[in-house]
């Protein structure tokens, strides 16, 4: 979870506010394949817009949330200092506004 507050910008603020849950798993003995399991939600507020037509309605307000899911393979010899071997991973999101 975080939050964040931006006013560094002179035509508006900004408040960003998110909350992402993950499960993750092995799903072999050998623990070369990891499935992971993502929920975000993301809420982005405008304010103290100086020039009301420059941003639409629509978009001062936005909520996003979505889910996530991972499979990556490892089958490096060492990961931080890896001689021989792949890492791979495929990633699907889907995101609704």
């Amino acid at each position: 979870m975080s939050a964040e507050r931006d006013e560094e910008n002179p035509l508006y603020s900004s408040q960003v506010e998110t909350a992402t849950y993950q499960f993750q798993r092995y799903i072999d003995h050998a623990r070369k394949n990891l499935f992971f399991v993502r929920y975000s939600f993301s809420k982005t507020d405008l304010t103290r817009i100086v020039i009301p037509d420059l941003v639409p309605t629509e978009d001062q307000h936005v909520r996003l949330s979505g889910f996530g899911a991972n499979l990556t393979r490892d089958t490096r010899d060492n990961p931080l200092d890896e001689h021989k071997g792949v890492l791979g991973s495929i990633e699907l999101d889907n995101n609704a506004k």
